[in-house]
């Protein structure tokens, strides 16, 4: 009888140790994912990365001015630009 309820005990303790290991089911979070997460989502940090994004479409812009008006000086006789459908005036 002894040994029967010895053998239950530490068949037992073997499950509770065998299920311990993942109790609560959540993945580890390292600092790392800690701090990527954090300034992923953080609102200031977001609105930053906007402003910034913003700035380098200004700067590609203005380039891109530069170079038509550039181009149009280069050139003796520019066209203007007229609308779709529109007639020159003679």
């Amino acid at each position: 009888m002894k040994q029967i309820t010895l053998i239950l005990l530490v068949c037992l303790l073997r499950a509770d140790v065998a299920l311990a290991d993942n109790t609560n089911g959540l993945p580890v979070l390292t600092l790392t994912d800690a701090e990527t997460i954090a300034l992923k989502n953080h609102p200031q940090i977001a609105a930053a990365n906007y402003r910034a994004l913003a700035a380098q479409e200004v700067v590609k812009e203005t380039v891109r001015d530069i170079f038509r008006m550039q181009a149009s000086m280069s050139t003796p006789w520019a066209p203007i630009p007229r609308a779709r459908g529109s007639r020159p005036v003679a």
